[in-house]
């Protein structure tokens, strides 16, 4: 372990994909998964979607769990981020309009979808997404004027240790950067720290975040420092990377 490496901390097969990145820009990195996604139980009745007037899907773990009743049903599906549209139009599902990339664009998209519609006070909207909602779209979307019912699809687990390899890493000052990809995994980050007896290993790391609202969630006074990408996608936390590199 001669070199410093970049912990990435997202769920197994995302981290797998930005690694494989990374490695193409000769940026070493290690992968620390903290959550792991899981189906979650549900009583949706899939035939209901007829009731709907747009579902929302802000994330590219639901689009494993939709039904493909959703491609034959005639409902527009609005999307937050580049990698859940992709995601989608992988798997078939036609998006209608597709956000920038946080819940207030799409509170706007939404709004002007509703300003077209003939009654919209009578419109409903369903989101299907993870167990865990982000105070942001819960304030912005679920908690709004929108009528917006929530479907979790799936659960992302909080892993409960750190491998040998990240240990060692940590302890012998070899992590210059973790990036984090969501509030909860920051959380679980520091909580495993403290775990292992590594918090005071953060003062020698860079925090980046996907967006302000996960570095909200950090102790600014254990890290090095901490910083958010320009943009909420991965492709911007991965020029933020070759900035502080």
């Amino acid at each position: 372990m001669t070199q410093n490496v970049v912990l990435i901390t997202r769920p197994e097969e995302d981290s797998r994909d930005l690694q494989y990145q990374l490695s193409a820009l000769n940026i070493p990195s290690a992968v620390a998964p903290l959550l792991s996604i899981q189906p979650a139980r549900h009583d949706f009745e899939w035939h209901t979607l007829k009731n709907y007037s747009g579902v929302i899907i802000t994330s590219k773990h639901t689009t494993m769990y939709l039904n493909p009743k959703l491609r034959e049903e005639d409902i527009p599906v609005f999307v937050i981020g580049r990698e859940t549209l992709k995601s989608l139009m992988y798997r078939g599902f036609h998006v209608f309009a597709a956000a920038s990339g946080d819940s207030v664009s799409l509170h706007g998209v939404l709004h002007d979808y509703l300003a077209n519609q003939n009654k919209p006070e009578a419109c409903r909207f369903v989101h299907f997404g993870g167990m865990h909602i982000s105070t942001n779209f819960q304030k912005n979307i679920l908690e709004s004027d929108l009528n917006v019912d929530h479907v979790s699809l799936y659960e992302a687990a909080a892993t409960r240790e750190l491998s040998k390899e990240n240990i060692l890493y940590l302890q012998q000052d070899k992590v210059h950067t973790v990036l984090f990809f969501s509030s909860r995994s920051a959380v679980i980050f520091e909580q495993l720290c403290e775990k292992y007896d590594l918090t005071q290993r953060l003062r020698h790391i860079q925090a980046l975040c996907l967006a302000p609202s996960v570095v909200k969630s950090l102790d600014e006074t254990k890290w090095k420092r901490i910083a958010a990408s320009a943009e909420p996608n991965t492709a911007a936390i991965i020029a933020s990377l070759k900035d502080i590199i």
